[in-house]
């Protein structure tokens, strides 16, 4: 078949023309110059490569731009690109093997592909041409990069305002830091409990104080934190009275116990709690207190206590004043009945017993009032308290033996040696036997003993009487206090025997204690006073005057026109001469015209009291004349101005006409 290669008779091959020499002329159909085979080889060979090349740039597209809608286009695109470099190697190919079939094959492939691509094409030509062309894309880009940079611009401006921002915070939290400490430092120098809660009413800080007085451990918030140490009977009250603050967003105020974990008492507290609330009117924060008011409920409770005795008092007052006061009516109205001249003794008996007893509710008023304002001074001196307590007995047989009481009293064990006031002693101990003879039914049995034990001379009084209710016993020395309170009264009193008792104890250095083992089972009170040592000084003798002879003219100076009137009367029937002035002058003028032996000068005078009546008597030489104060005025300070006054003798009204004839005599 080489004899079928034909080359041109002038040499044109070239000097190629013998490489292809080999090369069988089968898909030739006419003849082929060398250089022309050539070009044909190598030109179909770089198509075909590039060809190849193609769909593996395509490929990768595709790879990594999987978010194009049209995808599968360019994978089509480059099977159809293979496709045609097949058919340009087939030519290469073909240069030695020409396989016309295959090559047809692969033609007509590549034709079915154009063409499909092309119709495809043309179908995306729409969706090709809305795309943007290059000069809107640079006009978008430029639009893009316009909003990048006012993006970073807003971003820059958003970074320094959060810098700012931040800054800010920072300053306002040191701010709150140091606002915070200051409230706390504060807070922990209240004496009041202090405390925070949450809008929901969660309490979420408390002051030193709060761990102070609960022991509670620090952290502890909320309802676990307080409900723990309020008293059981305050808990379901205070819980509501709080959820109704907190759901209406008003003042919470109440009174409830919090336990003391020092003592384990409970005490009183004032629960107080404002809201603080934002420009918007909801409540950011709540800040309360919890302040101690126990004493002040105790002192309220007394308060209350001691007007209700006040009250239970003046009613007894009124009591104990009417029935004397009805009993000398009576016994006026029945000397004034027709035939009632025979009764005199009698009523005469009444009205003295009667005043009497009204001149002891007096004293007894007088000298509670005068020890409570601390105006009572005590006149110690060193005495023996047996002989106090003899004449103590003897002031009370007549009622003890009235009551038919036996008297109980143990043998004396030597002198009991007192630095004392034997008139306040006497006192004390009259007070408390006239107490037993009272309280114990006739035919009771009264104890009284007196010791020394160690540093103190203790004096019992035990009686076998009603007894004394646990529920009075504390308070049986408070002033108004009596166990009897049954509608009869018939033992009377006021309530302020035991109050003295306890009063002028204390003002010696001694101390006074109730027992009872409850009613109808006696009583006992016991009386412990400092003891002293030695033996007493002797007496010095009252100072008596020249004019102590009998007084044959008395003035009588009293503002008060019928006692004036009964004094002169019960005088003269003593056969003393009298006169009577009404008014401090006058008694002046009356003493120099009268010149009396005795002055009975009342202190509260019109014009010129009775002070200074005496002092101008005394400066004017009446300087024997014995001058007895007859006044309403009976405290200590008023005894010593009457001395200092120049006065003898100090009598507190009513006055006893007995005293006042022995004074005169």
């Amino acid at each position: 078949m080489a004899d079928h290669v034909h080359t041109h008779d002038d040499g044109g091959g070239g000097p190629l023309a013998g490489l292809f020499e080999v090369f069988t002329p089968r898909r030739q159909c006419m003849n082929y110059e060398a250089d022309v085979i050539w070009t044909h080889l190598v030109s179909d060979l770089l198509i075909a490569l590039a060809y190849f090349s193609i769909p593996v740039a395509l490929v990768v597209f595709v790879r990594r731009r999987k978010d194009l809608a049209f995808n599968w286009m360019f994978l089509l695109f480059a099977l159809f690109i293979i496709l045609c470099g097949m058919t340009h190697a087939f030519g290469v190919w073909a240069l030695w093997q020409p396989l016309y079939r295959l090559d047809g094959l692969v033609k007509a492939a590549t034709a079915l592909a154009s063409v499909g691509t092309a119709g495809l094409l043309w179908r995306l030509l729409p969706q090709a041409l809305a795309l943007p062309s290059p000069e809107h894309l640079r006009l978008i880009n430029r639009r893009l990069e316009e909003e990048v940079a006012e993006r970073k611009r807003a971003e820059e401006g958003l970074r320094r305002a959060h810098d700012e921002m931040e800054r800010r915070v920072e300053e306002q939290t040191r701010e709150l830091r140091v606002s915070e400490a200051s409230f706390r430092q504060m807070a922990d120098a209240m004496p009041q409990i202090a405390w925070t809660a949450l809008p929901d009413g969660y309490t979420d800080y408390y002051n030193r104080r709060w761990y102070e007085f609960t022991g509670s451990p620090p952290g502890r918030g909320g309802d676990e934190s307080w409900l723990p140490i309020l008293h059981p009977d305050d808990v379901e009250r205070s819980r509501a009275a709080w959820q109704e603050a907190v759901r209406s967003g008003t003042p919470y105020e109440i009174e409830y116990r919090f336990r003391d974990s020092r003592t384990g008492a409970y005490r009183w507290h004032l629960g107080r709690a404002l809201p603080m609330v934002d420009d918007g009117g909801q409540v950011v924060r709540w800040f309360g207190t919890s302040t101690d008011i126990d004493d002040q409920k105790r002192t309220e409770e007394a308060l209350r206590e001691q007007d209700r005795r006040k009250d239970e008092f003046l009613a007894m007052l009124s009591h104990e004043l009417r029935n004397p006061l009805a009993a000398i009516r009576l016994a006026v109205d029945a000397l004034d009945q027709p035939g009632g001249e025979g009764d005199g003794a009698w009523a005469r008996e009444v009205v003295e017993r009667q005043v009497a007893l009204l001149a002891h509710l007096l004293d007894d008023l007088l000298d509670v009032s005068r020890i409570t304002r601390g105006l009572v001074r005590v006149r110690k001196q060193l005495i023996d308290a047996g002989p106090v307590i003899d004449q103590a007995v003897e002031a009370l047989r007549p009622l003890i033996e009235d009551r038919k009481h036996r008297l109980v009293r143990p043998a004396p064990r030597g002198p009991l040696w007192l630095e004392a006031d034997p008139v306040r002693l006497e006192q004390v101990l009259v007070n408390l036997l006239t107490n037993a003879a009272k309280y114990t039914p006739s035919g009771g049995e009264i104890t009284l003993d007196a010791e020394r034990a160690g540093d103190q001379v203790v004096v019992r009084v035990r009686d076998t009487g009603m007894g004394i209710p646990p529920e009075v016993l504390p308070r049986i020395f408070d002033l108004f206090v009596q166990a009897d309170r049954t509608l009869d009264r018939s033992e009377g009193g006021l309530g302020i025997g035991l109050t003295l008792v306890r009063k002028l104890v204390e003002l010696h250095g001694g101390s006074v204690s109730a027992s009872s083992a409850g009613p109808g089972r006696g009583s006992e009170f016991v009386v412990r006073l400092p003891a002293a040592e030695g033996l007493p000084a002797a007496p010095s003798p009252p100072g008596a005057r020249s004019a102590d002879r009998p007084a044959g003219r008395v003035l009588i100076v009293e503002d008060n026109r019928d006692l004036a009137r009964g004094l002169a009367r019960h005088l003269r029937l003593l056969g003393r001469e009298v006169e009577v002035a009404h008014d401090g002058p006058g008694g002046i003028e009356a003493a120099h015209a009268f010149r009396p032996d005795v002055i009975l000068l009342d202190i509260g005078l019109p014009l010129l009291d009775g002070f200074e009546v005496a002092r101008a008597l005394r400066r004017e030489g009446f300087r024997e004349t014995r001058i007895i104060a007859i006044t309403g005025y009976g405290q200590d300070e008023d005894r010593q101005r009457a001395k200092e006054a120049g006065m003898d003798h100090h009598l507190t009204k009513p006055v006893d006409l007995e005293t006042i004839a022995e004074l005169i005599a």
